[in-house]
């Protein structure tokens, strides 16, 4: 029969070489090699340890994936008996001898630190594998073994009987000590959608700790996000308990809810042994017993259950080798002695001995501790990136996908702003699938993201918001960075003004071209070039700017003036991909010397050189224009309000409550300070309401002249008044009169200052002062207020 050896003739011959060199006495099985075209050898390997030499034989058995995977060496009881044509007459069992890197199958482990590097794949030779099997025993014999992972891997070592138990944070705090019972519920979405091959997992839901003072601890909230029927009562512990006891009453197990899992803990003081039956379990749990035998602890932990019940949980809590405490959790196969009804009546002799002598299984636990979830992003990304918060504005095809990447990445605070909802177009290229349909496209990013880290803080807002507008401001402020996929030039254009306002970095990320071509550029505001400026950098068609124009084509049809552009999602991923990593490098303090990326599949040497071949991306950088209107920086970047003056407009406010009130500013301008020297009445032919105020100009002209006539050399700089509320912001009609006082020459200022006062009327309390600047050519920035000469702390903005 054909095996590996015909397909690598040249491998197979030197292995065979090899053993008759160097293990002369091993023999090839060649009834398996006729009938299967399996390569297996036994013989023996000897050690010398102190005290004499001992012979282990084994049987070594070539996978059919050879050379590229090595061959495995199992231990077994004896060497088979041969025939005269070297056909092996048994099949010896396996010899197990329940130590680390022994398999449940019982072949060894032998291989830990090597990597998967060498070219064409490793290939290791069945004498070096002999080898390592040999320094095995030899540290079985010695105790002295070769040096060992650092990672706990003590479940892999036993028989895997169930898909796996999620533990969430909580069961790893030092809350749990000494012993307990534990809590467990099957995933009962997994359970209704799942087949026979998709077998559900345990989620461990609560435990008790029995030692000292008894407590419950309550773990559902942890993992809410993902499992939200968890919150539901039907699953508390104390619904678990009622029903522990009530079979305790009755002294029978309750048939026929699987749902529900319960088991016992103990806590040991050391990493255990592996073992492989309930005997081998009770030698180890001798080290939580007080007097050495582990039975009568047991015993009393299982009570009725043992009679009814055939899988008995039980779970070991154990420090672990990287520093936190690790479980393992174990089914016994020992129990079910009698049919549903009262228990049998054994003596606690005959429950040891089946207890002893049935098979033990592992139930894999999959921690999902943050460290747990980010054990694959060590060394490559930051551990800060936890610590940083993203803002999306659009989470769609592309939104989304990066929000998923930097959730891989372990970015675990986000704000999520979109406010459509998932179409069934949509799933083509969006992370969400057609059961999410209907669903607002930020709760569909959120559930996806909290399936990549259950602790993750998201805050959602699911409404078409304007990006200029003051309360998206409030959204977004404490972010780190925003990520906009919009792909709206007036959403962008507003985002950019917003971005500038609040300092915070903005990348900008765009299909075009049907998804063959993307554009991504990042905003630092104060060291790259905003939007504005690239759209100067556009029309004057500077050498660096690439132009990709769409083409009537690339709509597939208008949405109420909306266009919905054809791309594939593989075409957006590439997009999505480049933009998550230019958001890492932002989050992680990386400096790049550029600022803007074209991206290419097809290459696009027509548009720029930079993009002739396929999936090139062009890298180019754009400083800040000095004629920008949205960037450009302001002449004055601070207002000094000495306390006197800030004592008068308060009087003057407080003299108002129901009305606005203000002035004109008077005062000098050093530097990128604007320096008040007094702030005016509002005079009195002044307009003033509840929402409205116009100075007396006649009154404000006379005040202005007044200080020319005593020798003083203040101007006017600017206005103040008042608003009824406590956090004040500029109105329209402030905007029209202060964009109008920059532009007109007989104020003789091209950036007026306006300081307004907030003011609760409905508890007579003063608010906050705030300072804002309008530029001639630029839009208004928001500027400091500090305390002038004489002042104690500053009034910040």
């Amino acid at each position: 029969m054909e095996g590996w050896y015909t397909r690598h003739p040249q491998w197979f011959a030197a292995e065979m070489d090899a053993i008759r060199r160097v293990y002369p006495l091993f023999r090839l099985d060649e009834g398996l090699l006729v009938e299967k075209g399996v390569v297996v050898l036994y013989g023996e390997l000897v050690v010398r340890p102190p005290g004499g030499a001992k012979r282990h034989p084994v049987r070594v058995f070539f996978p059919d994936n050879s050379p590229y995977a090595f061959p495995s060496v199992t231990p077994i009881v004896a060497m088979p008996l041969f025939d005269e044509d070297g056909v092996a007459l048994s099949h010896p069992n396996e010899q197990l001898f329940d130590h680390r890197h022994q398999m449940p199958t019982g072949s060894l482990c032998l291989f830990q630190y090597e990597t998967r590097t060498a070219d064409g794949g490793q290939a290791i030779s069945v004498v070096d594998v002999l080898k390592r099997a040999e320094a095995w025993f030899m540290g079985h014999a010695t105790g002295r073994w070769p040096p060992d992972s650092h990672q706990s891997e003590l479940q892999s070592h036993f028989y895997r009987s169930e898909i796996g138990i999620l533990l969430s944070k909580t069961f790893y705090s030092d809350r749990l000590r000494g012993y307990g019972e534990f809590f467990a519920v099957r995933d009962l979405h997994r359970a209704f959608i799942g087949r026979s091959h998709d077998e559900p997992p345990l989620i461990m839901t609560a435990a008790t700790v029995a030692s000292g003072v008894y407590e419950v601890v309550d773990a559902r909230t942890d993992l809410e996000h993902i499992f939200p029927w968890l919150t539901n009562e039907a699953w508390s512990p104390q619904t678990f308990i009622e029903f522990q006891e009530r079979q305790r009453q009755v002294k029978q197990v309750e048939f026929g809810d699987v749902s529900r899992i319960n088991g016992h803990w103990w806590e040991l003081t050391a990493e255990p042994e592996v073992f492989r039956d309930g005997k081998g379990l009770l030698a180890v749990l001798s080290d939580a017993s007080d007097g050495g035998d582990a039975w009568p602890m047991v015993s009393k932990a299982l009570g009725a259950n043992f009679a009814v019940k055939e899988r008995q949980y039980i779970a070991l809590r154990y420090p672990g080798r990287a520093g936190r405490r690790e479980w393992l959790f174990l089914v016994v196969k020992a129990g079910g002695t009698t049919s549903q009804g009262a228990p049998a009546l054994l003596t606690e002799d005959q429950k040891r001995v089946l207890f002893e002598g049935a098979p033990v299984a592992c139930v894999p636990a999959h921690g999902l501790t943050p460290q747990d979830i980010a054990l694959r992003n060590e060394t490559v990304i930051s551990k800060g990136i936890s610590e940083r918060k993203v803002a999306f504005f659009g989470v769609g095809a592309l939104g989304s996908k990066v929000a998923e990447l930097l959730a891989q990445a372990g970015l675990s605070h986000f704000v999520l702003c979109d406010g459509d909802i998932l179409h069934v177009g949509n799933v083509a290229r969006h992370i969400g699938g057609l059961s999410e349909c209907g669903a607002p496209k930020t709760s569909v990013v959120a559930r996806r993201i909290w399936e990549v880290n259950p602790y993750a803080e998201i805050k959602l807002c699911s409404e078409h918001i304007c990006p200029t507008a003051n309360s998206t401001a409030v959204f977004f402020s404490g972010v780190d960075l925003i990520v906009c996929t919009i792909a709206d030039e007036g959403a962008e254009a507003g985002f950019n003004d917003l971005a500038i306002a609040i300092k915070t970095p903005v990348i900008y990320g765009r299909a075009m071209r049907r998804g063959q071509m993307g554009r991504v550029f990042l905003v630092r505001p104060g060291l790259d070039a905003c939007k504005s400026c690239l759209s100067i950098a556009a029309h004057a068609k500077e050498p660096d700017w690439i132009t990709v124009t769409e083409r009537p084509e690339d709509a597939l049809l208008h949405e109420c003036g909306r266009p919905v552009i054809a791309g594939s999602a593989v075409d957006l991923s590439f997009i999505a991909a480049l933009i998550a990593r230019q958001a890492l490098n932002v989050l992680e303090g990386t400096e790049v010397p550029t600022n803007h990326w074209v991206w290419s599949r097809d290459g696009a040497g027509d548009l720029s050189d930079k993009l002739e071949l396929p999936y090139s991306v062009a890298h180019t950088a754009f400083a800040p224009k000095p004629n920008c209107p949205s960037c450009s920086p302001a002449k004055i970047l601070s207002v000094e309000l000495p306390d006197a003056v800030r004592a008068a407009m308060i009087g003057e406010v407080e003299s108002s409550p129901t009305t606005e009130t203000g002035g004109i500013l008077i005062g000098r301008i050093e530097g990128s300070r604007a320096i008040v020297a007094r702030a005016t009445g509002p005079g009195p032919k002044a307009i003033r309401t509840a929402t409205r105020f116009e100075r007396d100009i006649e009154f404000a002209q006379n005040e202005l002249d007044a200080e020319v006539a005593n020798g003083n050399s203040n101007i006017y700089i600017g206005e103040w008044h008042s608003h009824l509320v406590t956090l004040p912001e500029p109105s329209g009609r402030d905007v029209l009169s202060m964009k109008g006082i920059a532009e007109a020459p007989n104020y003789a200022t091209d950036c007026p200052v306006m300081v307004i006062c907030g003011f609760d009327k409905k508890t007579g309390a003063f608010g906050k002062i705030e300072a804002w600047v309008f530029p001639i050519a630029s839009s208004m920035r928001k500027v400091t207020i500090v305390a002038g000469i004489g002042g104690n702390e500053p009034v910040l903005a």
